[in-house]
């Protein structure tokens, strides 16, 4: 009787993907379905910097962590999955501006708000930081920067074209405002 309820074609266990003993395939797997996360993390936002007669070649990597209440959100046809665009976004971005003859190193805390429709495939938005320049021509000081940002892409799913203007009013040193635009690939 047991035989007889058995399904036509028996179950087969899947394989553990195994290389050298090892789980290589799922980190592969991992890597691969974390790849927009990964590029977005490690491509720099490329720009210019305006502070002197000349302008600078400005490399950043503006990482931000969104938090707060969903305001727009949309679907993949075909799938079941929700993607929630959360407007608030802590940011922490590294930069380097190269100059003719220095190189400075800043970090820039700050804090970013975006708004963008779900039926838009522009958003809009602005933030609010302090650059903390840290190596270079001038001494170890910091700013205010205010910033206005447009952000090109699909609502609501990850992977986004970010372009932002910026203003930076420095407390010391002997330039003391400075104006940047820069663009790139952003995950949020």
């Amino acid at each position: 009787m047991w035989a007889t309820s058995q399904p036509a074609t028996p179950y087969k266990y899947a394989r553990q993907g195994r290389v050298l003993d090892a789980p290589w395939v799922e980190l592969g797997r991992g890597f691969g379905s974390s790849l927009g996360v990964l590029l977005a993390t490690l491509v720099p936002n490329v720009g210019v910097l305006t502070r002197g007669s000349l302008p600078e070649f400005l490399v950043s990597w503006p990482w931000s962590v969104t938090f707060g209440p969903a305001l727009s959100c949309s679907r993949t046809r075909g799938k079941f999955d929700v993607d929630a665009f959360r407007p608030h976004r802590a940011m922490l971005e590294p930069s380097f501006a190269i100059a003719q003859n220095t190189t400075t190193f800043a970090v820039r805390p700050g804090y970013r708000f975006l708004v963008h429709p779900a039926s838009w495939f522009l958003g809009v938005g602005g933030g609010l930081g302090s650059t903390l320049e840290l190596a270079g021509s001038e001494p170890v000081r910091p700013s205010i920067s205010p910033e206005a940002v447009v952000q090109l892409g699909s609502c609501c799913a990850p992977g986004y074209v970010t372009i932002a203007l910026r203003g930076d009013f420095f407390f010391a040193g002997e330039r003391r405002v400075a104006a940047s635009l820069s663009f790139g690939v952003t995950y949020f």
